[in-house]
Formats: structure tokens, sequence, C-alpha cells
């Protein structure tokens, strides 16, 4: 009987005890899931886009641009949840991150989020490419000229799932495409899945990433807006993990207790 009249203190201290633990941040949410390339784009000078996934500086990407007027702009306003200091890459036309990646990937994860300035046009997200994306394009995120988020794939033939909605301009949509070899490619929008489709094996020939970049087959223009978080995983993540992400990146942080 003495012990259970302890049992009350017990669960008190235990409550008091776990409000004291600081959520995970959102780096430290993207990070538990093992990407193989992320990028934050929390850099206030270029050229360096700075990889915090396992592959390392061997990932870094490179701010570039072909015209001094769409020469992108770092230290724009990132996502809500993105904590203390994070910024995310403003992108005017003309601008993007190459990001040299020969790896093999017989499963995949791309996730972004963007804020583009007006939907009308078909722009570019995330593309692999071998050298020249109008040229050879695939394992791409791009938003159609309606608006709406599509994820495009090639097996030998052109896969892709597009999402039912448009993503409105001038505010922060979270997209995650996933596929797997010889299974299925899925859509997620807003950590919901908006779509999937089956696939067959996954083309392979890719040497680069590239952010914002125009794309071939009218896939995507030259992304016009902030695009944050970009983040690449060897593997598909599981619904729930995308929507821990969403979660995370749609909810202020705040400093812990004292």
């Amino acid at each position: 009987m003495n012990s259970m009249r302890g049992c009350p203190v017990l669960f008190a201290f235990c409550l008091a005890l776990a409000s004291s633990v600081p959520a995970a941040t959102y780096e430290q949410t993207v990070l538990s899931d093992s990407p193989y390339g992320y990028w934050r784009f929390n850099e206030t000078t270029g050229p360096t886009a700075v990889n915090l996934g396992s592959a390392g500086a061997a990932l870094d990407g490179d701010y570039h641009h072909w015209a001094a007027d769409g020469a992108p702009t770092l230290g724009a306003t990132g996502i809500p949840g993105g904590g203390a200091g994070n910024t995310s890459v403003y992108f005017g036309g003309d601008s993007q991150v190459y990001i040299s990646d020969a790896s093999s990937y017989t499963a995949y994860t791309l996730e972004a989020w963007v804020k583009p300035d007006s939907v009308g046009s078909a722009q570019n997200v995330l593309v692999r490419t071998q050298s020249d994306p109008r040229a050879t394009w695939s394992h791409q995120l791009h938003v159609t000229a309606t608006g709406n988020p599509r994820h495009r794939t090639w097996d030998g033939s052109e896969r892709q799932v597009t999402g039912p909605a448009a993503a409105p301009a001038r505010e922060w949509t979270h997209l995650v495409a996933t596929a797997v070899n010889n299974s299925q490619m899925q859509l997620y929008v807003n950590g919901v899945s908006a779509g999937a489709t089956t696939l067959g094996t996954l083309w392979n020939s890719g040497a680069q990433w590239r952010v914002a970049s125009v794309a071939g087959g009218g896939t995507g223009d030259w992304f016009r807006g902030a695009v944050d978080e970009v983040a690449i995983y060897q593997a598909a993540l599981p619904a729930d993990r995308i929507m821990d992400h969403y979660a995370v990146g749609t909810t202020a942080q705040t400093a812990p207790p004292a």
C-alpha cells in the first residue's frame, strides 16, 4: 500500500521531465532518417551549398547563375519550423544549384519545400541528369503550368504522378517523391499521399542533380521563388516519416523552458 502512495508523485515527476525535453528540430528530424544529401541553404555567401547528409562534402552543391539579374539570393526567409538561423535560397530565374552525384539508385526519396512566386508556367524544383537537364531528365519534382506538383521519372518510359491541387503562390508547400525499383512511385504534398503508380527499373545514368534549373520536355522552366530544406535519400521513406517532416517543418520552434 505504501508503494502505491508514491505513484502520483512519480507520475507528476515524469510528466514534468517529459515537458522539459525540447522537441526535435527540423534538422534533427531529417538527419534521423539518414539522408544521403541534405542542403539547408543557410549560407550567407556562396558559392558552396553545404551538404549535411551522409555523403558529406562529395555532394556539396554549387550556387550558379547565367545572368546577373537571375543570381540566387541567399538568406531569404525559410520555412516556419526551420529553427533559429534557418534561411532559404531565392531563385529569380536563370539560377540553380549544381550537385555532382554519380551514385546508383535502386530507390530514392526526394524532398523539398517550395514557395513559388506565381502559378502559370511549368517550373522545375529538382531533377537528375547526365549533364544537361534539357537533354536527359528523370527523378524529378516539378510544378506544372497549372501549378500542380508532379513527380516524374524514367524506367524506359515516362512515369508520372500529378497532385490534384495547385501549390499556392507565395506560400510554402512540402513536396516529397518516392520510388522503388520494380515496385511503385509516389508523390506526397504537405505530408499526404497525392497518388502512386507502378514502376519498372529506374534509369541510372545520372551524374548530377539540379535544383531550380530548366528541364527538358516541357517539364520545367527555371524556378522562380524560394526553395528550402532539399534532401535526397537512397531509400523510400515511409508515409509516417514524411508526415513527421511536414508537421515539424510547419511548427514554429520556440526555445525550451528555462
